[in-house]
Parts: structure tokens; sequence; C-alpha cells
């Protein structure tokens, strides 16, 4: 078992990690901009979630997106630089793979030979190369994916934990807080969990029943009350949030069944050798195990909930049939192992097996001593492309390496870092004469800076003076917007969901629009197509150019203005599918003078379906353009302004959220596309987000969680006491 720690912890890159540069791959790299946003609300404000304005015109950060996760890297922050922080944060639940699936089998009850087959057969789920995206393996998590890691990690120690309470019909605070853990790494870690729990419970004999599905829902129960900081908020509010529509995956094969044809023969063979095996003996916990696996399997081509995605189910069904398929070398190792040297023979055969896994998982990975390799240079970094071993044809290797090397390398050690500095430096001079705002700019599918999310590390890089338009899914209604918007300013736009009304074609005529509409101040260019298109659009004017890039002033946007005309109110609009139909239509429509509308609103407002918004305006609906709006600041969680003139319906372009409140104004209310309209009571206004009640009741209930399950622990604590100090006997 250690053999396979060492040799895991050597293969993440150790050299790497400690290296104080920023990880960039794929997703990760955002999650650099939300490390600071994580310290500062947890350590100074004591909250776990809180208001972003870096990213979609403002969003709740951490509210739709899981935020325990988060919490280990502020953690960490206080050891090490934050860019270690976060790299520590993806590796460790990684290197916990393996010692999760040794102890979760031995809870099971099983050998040491069997417990380490396992925990080595479970390296190859880490290393497979199929998939940087489903979650769970070295390639996904180091691109982002590191809470589905952290919440995989608790299922299997959670699942073993589960099984030996139920075993000794008792209660124990272990498998209450990693049944939550669960929960609050990751939503598909928390079915996954929850399946595992019922299904550790329906095995126990008829009997027991009663009491294990009483130990089960207790469990469940306490383990709900500490996950309902976030989850309470997170279901109050979803009706404000949008389901992510994910392309649904449909190349099961492949997907479920990712390795060569001979390998998957061999993996078959003893997976089905360790399910005889564990029927045969009837080992229940790994017959529930068996039912989780099985129940992931079906998941994967039937399920059709968008939101959720089907290929999240995959890393369980991958992770736990190796596991079997561990399980299935070691009774074979059992069959062959006679006489009096069993024992040694099992111990030797489980070493070989073993290694067998480590030279198979370094052949592809181009580690092994005496490989001749073949080299090429991407700026800083070294990647190699294929080796020979000894003897042999060369081998194309594995893409794996070259994702951790390209990832933790980090962002300084990339071959444009300069240009990225000298790009904030540019926008740093740009926001000095024309002031601070929000950015568009255009989609780089090349990667440029290691990810086609790097530039959403300006935010940070620039104090919050320049927040971008564009921003991975945040929960914001605005994050569809933006996606369809990018297309129209974008030589090939990122369409990250499949059933959006994107732009067919570049228009810069409509791109500025969509600017204006979106309250960004500048548009950055890359394609020369594009650039030079821009050059003789009006409402663009050319300010710097940076590299490829060029940088344009959009001129005319205001973020916050004076209503034309009053909103119309739709009461049909009682959804979150109807709201993000409507104003999905409403914004993408042609003419920019139509009137917004709300699905709420003051009992003056004109009350209409929304599809009349181009319908002449009724006596009374006017607004009064001459308003003066001044002395805009925006800050993290708060906006104010002033105005010359109460009464008058006042748009502010931030994404509305049920958490805003406003002082010296009636409202806001939300208005299309997704922005806050408010009727000024007073010249001062200001808006600003505060905890709801929901927020309350949910960290009073987490609160109560924990009381409950401090309270089982003493419980068990004292009952352990009692058991190894029985006291003297009663005399009779």
């Amino acid at each position: 078992m250690t053999a396979v720690c060492v040799f895991l912890f050597v293969h993440l890159g150790p050299r790497l990690i400690f290296t104080d540069t920023r990880p960039v791959a794929g997703d990760l790299i955002v999650h650099n901009g939300l490390v600071g946003f994580v310290t500062k609300h947890f350590w100074d404000h004591g909250l776990m979630s809180g208001w972003s304005m870096q990213w979609s015109a403002g969003f709740p950060a951490y509210r739709f997106y899981i935020s325990l996760p988060a919490l280990f890297v502020a953690m960490l922050d206080v050891l090490f630089p934050a860019a270690i922080a976060l790299k520590l944060a993806a590796v460790i639940p990684l290197m916990l793979v393996p010692v999760a699936v040794y102890v979760m089998c031995a809870r099971f009850g099983l050998d040491h030979i069997q417990r380490v087959l396992a925990a080595a057969a479970s390296l190859l789920f880490l290393f497979d190369s199929s998939q940087t995206s489903f979650g769970g393996n070295i390639g996904s998590t180091v691109t982002g994916e590191f809470p589905f890691a952290w919440g995989l990690v608790m299922v299997v120690f959670g699942l073993g934990v589960v099984a030996a309470d139920l075993r000794r019909h008792r209660l124990l605070p272990g498998a209450v807080v990693l049944v939550a853990a669960a929960l609050l790494c990751h939503p598909i870690a928390g079915i996954v969990m929850l399946i595992g729990v019922l299904a550790m419970a329906c095995v126990q004999p008829p009997a027991q029943w009663r009491s294990t599905l009483r130990t089960s829902a207790v469990t469940v129960a306490v383990a709900g009350l500490i996950a309902a900081y976030w989850y309470v908020p997170f279901l109050w509010y979803g009706e404000a949030a949008i389901d992510g529509n994910f392309t649904r995956r449909t190349d099961f094969a492949h997907m479920l069944f990712p390795f060569s044809t001979g390998w998957e023969l061999l993996f078959g063979v003893l997976a089905i050798a360790g399910v005889v095996d564990v029927i045969r003996k009837r080992q229940r916990p790994l017959i529930a195990l068996l039912v989780v696996t099985g129940v992931c399997l079906v998941i994967v081509p039937f399920l059709r909930v968008d939101a959720l995605g089907n290929v999240r189910f995959l890393p369980y069904w991958n992770l736990f049939r190796m596991v079997f398929v561990g399980l299935g070398a070691a009774a074979v190792v059992q069959l062959l192992a006679r006489g009096q040297t069993a024992d040694r023979v099992r111990a030797v055969g489980a070493s070989v097996l073993t290694l067998c896994v480590l030279f198979a998982i370094s052949w592809n990975m181009g580690t092994l001593p005496f490989d001749s390799r073949t080299t090429t240079t991407l700026g800083g970094w070294k990647l190699t492309l294929d080796a020979t071993w000894l003897v042999g044809p060369t081998r194309e290797l594995t893409s794996l390496q070259q994702v951790q090397l390209l990832s933790f390398g980090g962002l300084e050690r990339g071959p444009y870092y300069d240009e990225f500095q000298q790009l904030v430096r540019t926008l740093d001079e740009a926001t000095a004469d024309n002031g601070c705002g929000r950015l568009g700019y255009e989609f780089d599918p090349t990667s440029r800076y290691g990810s086609v999310y790097a530039l959403q590390l300006l935010p940070a890089e620039t104090d919050g003076c320049v927040s971008v338009v564009n921003g991975l899914v945040t929960g914001a209604p605005v994050s569809n917007l933006q996606f369809v918007a990018e297309t129209s300013w974008s030589l090939r736009g990122e369409r990250y969901f499949g059933d959006l009304p994107y732009e067919q074609q570049p228009d810069l005529d409509v791109a500025v629009r969509y600017l204006r509409e979106l309250g960004a101040t500048y548009y950055l260019a890359l394609s020369p197509e594009i650039i030079e298109v821009a050059r003789s659009t009006d409402g663009l004017t050319e300010l710097a150019a940076v590299g490829p890039w060029v940088l344009f002033h959009v001129e005319g946007t205001r973020l916050v203005e004076p209503l034309a005309a009053q909103p119309l109110v739709d009461p049909s609009i009682d959804s979150k599918v109807s709201w993000a139909d409507a104003s999905m239509q409403w914004f993408i429509a042609t003419d920019p003078s139509l009137r917004r509308f709300s699905p709420d609103g003051p009992a003056t407002w004109q009350r209409a379906s929304w599809e009349d918004a181009d319908a002449p305006l009724p006596e009374g609906a006017a607004g009064d353009e001459s308003v003066q709006v001044t002395d805009v600041l925006l800050g993290d969680d708060s906006i104010r302004f002033r105005v010359d003139t109460v009464g008058v319906p006042v748009l502010v372009r931030v994404s509305w959220y049920p958490t805003w409140v406003a002082d010296g104004a009636a409202g806001p209310w939300r208005a299309a596309p997704n922005w806050m309209v408010v009727v000024p009571t007073e010249n001062e206004v200001v808006l600003r987000v505060e905890a709801g009640q929901m927020e309350t009741v949910s960290s009073l209930t987490t609160l109560f969680g924990v009381v409950v399950a401090a309270a089982l622990a003493t419980v068990a604590l004292v009952r352990r006491r009692r058991m190894r100090n029985p006291g003297p006997p009663i005399d009779e």
C-alpha cells in the first residue's frame, strides 16, 4: 500500500505542486479568482457564500456552486501561498482515493490482500486519460473538477464507515460527518452517498431491517441538518438561477469501457470473478457496493435531467468496477494459493500484480527508467511525445502527463505570460482615462494563456476595476445571455450550452447593442477579421493594442439610467423557465426600444403580456429620460447613485437576486433581461445584498445539526469508555 501511495505522489509532480504559479488548465484557472473571495468572506465574515461582481454582471458566489471544497482552499491558504493552496486542494483528494478504497475494504471486513489489490486497481481509474471533464480522475481534477474529487473520496470513506456502523447496530458520528461532507462537496456525491446508505441498509438480514433503516435514517437526517446551510438557500432561491443545460453524451460504449478491447476483456473477466466471489461468500457490504455500481451504470444511458449531466455518474461506475477488478484478482490469487505456504503465495501474488499495475501505468506515462523519449517544447514546458523502453517499438504516450504539466506548470511559466501582464497594464491605463467598467472579450479557443477562461482572472488582476461580461456558469440567468452575446463578437463563440439561440455569424453592429445592454464599457477583439470590422463599427473606439488583442471603448454604455417607459408587469411569468424564455426572446430582439417587463411591480405599472412590449405606450406609462443619474459607485456587493428627480423608474444593470434591498427607493424589481429596476423616493439611492431569512434559518439548522453530531460523539465516547472499564462486579 505504501508503494501505491508513493507512486501516486511522485506521478502527481510534487515539484510543480509546490511551485508558486497559478494553475491554468480548464476550469481550474477560474478558481484562482475565487480563492481571495473565499478567504475574505470566510475568515473576515464567517460566511460560506456571498456576492461577487467579477463576472456575469454580478452573481451569488458559492450559492449555486458547492462551497465546502472552497473552504479547504481557504484553510490551506493560511499555510501556503494561494496558488499552491489551490493545487494542494486538487491533489489531496487524488492522493486519498487509494487510501479511501483501502479503508473502505477494511471496514467491509476484507483481508489485507484484498484491500491492497483493490487500492492498486483504483490507480487504473485515476490514470485513465480517456476523459478530462467527467470528474474523479487525475485528468479532470487538475483541470478544475477538484470539488468532484473531494466528493468521490467522501463517498468511498463514507460507505465503509456506514457499513461498519450498520454491522455493529450503532450510530456513530463518523458516518454522519462523512455523509454530510459528501453532500457538501458535490451534489452528485450526495446522490451516490444516499443510494449507498440505502443499499447498505437493505442488504442486511430481514430481521435487522427495522434497526438498520432507523440507524440509516437518523444518519442521513443529521447529515442533512449539517448540510442545510448550503442546500436550503440553494433550493429556496432556485427560481432565481438557471439550470445547466449540458449536452447529453450518448457514446456509451466509449464512456463505460474506455480502455482498449484487450484490457477491457481482462478487466471484465476479473470483475466477474470478483462479483462471483462476493456473492458466493455473501459479503453484504460488497453486495451493496455492487448495487451502487449497477445503479450508476443504469443512470448513464437513461438519465434525462440535463442539469445533472449523465456523465457525472461515470466516475463512480469506473472506480467501483475497478474495485471489483482488484477483488477478482485477489480471488484468482486465493484460488492459486494452496498448502502451508498459501499466505506467502497470496502475498507474493498481490505484490506481483501491484507491480504490474504500476509498470503498466508508468509505461503509458513514459516514466519508466531507461526510457528513451522524444520531446518537444511549448514555451517553457518540455512535453514528452513518445518513448521506447529498453527495446521495442516506439509508443505514443498518454496525454495525461502533458495535462498535469500544463496545468500545474502555471500561468507564469506560459509562453505568453509577458503578454498577459502587458494586457493587464494596458487595462489599468485605459481605466485610468475612461473609468472602471465591464469588459466583453472575444472567445479564444486556442487557450492562449493556458485556458479558454484565462481572461476571467482580469477582475482579480485589476483589483476589481475591470470585471468581465464573460463568465463560467455562475447560476445567474445572465450566464445564458453572455453565451449568446459572445457569438456576435467572436469569430468562434464558445456555445457552452447546446440549445441557445446563438448568432450564426459574428455581427459587430449587433454586438455593440449586446455590449451596451450587458453594461460593458470595453471590448477586447482577437481575430484579425473581427478587429478589421470593429475599427469601422459605430460605437467602438480603438484604445490600444497588445499582442494580437485590440482594446476598444464601447460608447454609450450606462450602468444606471432612467427608463423612458415604465416596465410591463406580466404575472404569467411565474417560473424560471418562463422567465428565461421570455427574457432571452427580449434580449435577442432586433428592436432596442422595446419596453422592459417584469414578473412583479408597483400597482401603477401596466399589466400586460411581455409580448406586448412593442405596443404603444398607454397614458402615464412614459418615463423621463431627462432625469440625471450621477455619482454611480459600484462596490463588491452594493451600488449607490444619485438622482435629481424622484419617482422615475431607474434601471440598474446588475444581476437581480432576491436578497438585494434598496435604501432610498422602492424595489428592486426584476426587469428584462435580468436587471433591477427601482423607483427612487430620495435623491440618494443605495442597493446592497443582504443576508435573507433563509440564510439565518439554514445557518441555525446547520448549527443544530453540528450540536446533534457532537452529542452523538459524546454518547459514543462514553459508551466506549464503559466497555473498556465495566467497573467492579455487583455483589449478589
